[in-house]
């Protein structure tokens, strides 16, 4: 196949990487910690992942190539991310294997512009004393230049027997092309595991996560992809898989692991939550008003037909006419001792805002499980008078009005703009409305849909079935 080795440089260090395929999406995979470097592997590899080639262009990258005495692996991410952004790599499927998997929980924690959503196999969030002790012995055998002794501990501990046995020949040929420098790169790379541990920083990692590891693990146990999962299992967009049988390097070993990558990489995955705020979020206490102001049945028909199925109205939420005007234009037509109800309800004044019952714990649900939540509204320019009336209103991290963008639901551009102004996908995204007409607008741009009858309990039914069936 002849697959090229690539050379990026920063200003302070440089990294040998290779890349195959020709999809439009680019998954990145940081392989683990080896005796010699995977580069001479660049052609098995490219062979092995043929099956993702068409959907993606695939980069692997080695560590850099001078080594520092001491090199953790937060400097290794350090440099890797320096790597991604010297070749404008950014959002990328990201897969890491064992100390790759180190490398790429750093990544997705402190360079979360980086990662798009990441695959974990065999790896550890936090290496114990008891989950060293087998690199420690690896260094060992490095450091009195046992260089069969190294390769056949080495596989050993990361293949099942029967794949060890299969492979022993072929490890020890392999150990008689180790150089000293190899040995020592080794030595350095795996004293960079020692101690690492981000398992309390595991929040902050906002990117889709399937974490694989293997119940046999001989290197860091499967208690380690266990811990992962104790941290993340709470989101919707976390999953879980454990092998038996197929030992540590249960990516090389297993057959049908790439498969479980193509899977995890190419599905839509719910990561946003947009919601419609009047009649969804909250309600206004009509009733009430009138009742206050005495007003008789033939005023409040008077009102609706003149304020809320005007075309005053309806531009007054476009943004196309100013409230000042739309006041002016509609008490023309209406009883002057109606004009002050005009005035109140255009500015949406004088009326209470009732919250829908169960919605600001939903809201904090959502959030606390990962969710990036969003209002998109049909309203005029005021509605900060009563937003932060809201209950949750704190928890949005941004807010679309119609009026202040000179578009309105149901028209597909609004949608289009609300995904670009929030920095979201549609098609990783939920919009809820209590208007099927806005609904099905929604859908058509590739959002998923719902729609919002008034029962919160009915509503995260609907949610949690549309977030798993993605």
């Amino acid at each position: 196949m002849g697959i090229k080795i690539e050379t990026v440089q920063t200003d302070t260090f440089s990294m040998d990487f290779f890349r195959f395929g020709k999809g439009e999406r680019t998954l990145v995979i940081l392989p683990g910690l080896s005796v010699q470097s995977v580069m001479g592997l660049a052609d098995a590899v490219a062979s092995a992942y043929q099956n993702m080639a068409e959907t993606f262009t695939i980069y692997l990258f080695d560590r850099r190539r001078d080594l520092p005495p001491v090199y953790s692996v937060q400097d290794m991410a350090r440099d890797t991310a320096a790597a991604f952004k010297a070749l404008g790599l950014r959002d990328v499927c990201l897969f890491g294997a064992s100390q790759g998997g180190m490398i790429a929980m750093v990544l997705a924690i402190e360079y979360p512009e980086l990662v798009g959503r990441m695959a974990l196999g065999s790896t550890s969030s936090h290496v114990k004393a008891s989950q060293f002790r087998v690199i420690e012995g690896w260094i060992d055998l490095a450091k009195r230049g046992d260089k069969e002794g190294l390769y056949l501990a080495f596989g050993r501990e990361v293949y099942p027997p029967a794949v060890f046995e299969a492979y022993r020949e072929s490890l020890i040929a392999a150990a008689a092309t180790v150089t000293d420098a190899d040995l020592e790169r080794f030595i350095i790379l795996a004293e960079g595991t020692r101690d690492f541990n981000v398992t309390d920083e595991l929040a902050k990692i906002r990117c889709p996560v399937l974490a694989i590891g293997v119940f046999e693990d001989q290197v860091l146990d499967s208690d380690a992809t266990m811990e992962i999962a104790e941290k993340l299992d709470f989101r919707a967009d976390f999953r879980l898989y454990l092998y038996t049988g197929f030992g540590h390097a249960a990516f090389d070993t297993a057959p049908d692991y790439r498969e479980k990558l193509v899977r995890f990489f190419s599905r839509r995955i719910i990561r946003n939550i947009v919601f419609d705020m009047v009649g969804v979020l909250m309600l206004f206490d009509t009733e009430s008003y009138i009742e206050e102001h005495h007003l008789s049945e033939a005023d409040v028909a008077i009102l609706r037909k003149e304020v809320f199925r005007s075309l005053e109205w309806a531009r007054q939420d476009r943004g196309s006419i100013s409230t000042q005007e739309a006041e002016r234009r509609i008490c023309d037509r209406v009883p002057p001792h109606l004009c002050f109800a005009v005035h109140d309800l255009l500015y949406r004044e004088g009326r209470k805002i009732v919250p829908i019952d169960g919605m600001r714990e939903l809201l904090q649900d959502l959030k606390d499980r990962g969710f990036h939540i969003f209002v998109l509204s049909n309203t005029c320019v005021h509605w900060r008078s009563f937003w932060e009336e809201i209950p949750g209103h704190e928890l949005f991290e941004d807010v679309l009005i119609s009026a202040e963008v000179g578009l309105v639901k149901p028209q597909p551009e609004i949608f289009r703009l609300a995904c670009e102004r929030f920095g979201i996908s549609a098609g990783e995204s939920v919009f809820i409305d209590d208007s099927p007409a806005n609904a099905e607008a929604a859908y058509y741009v590739g959002m998923r849909a719902v729609v919002f009858h008034g029962d919160t309990t009915e509503l995260r039914r609907e949610l949690e079935a549309v977030i798993h069936e993605m």
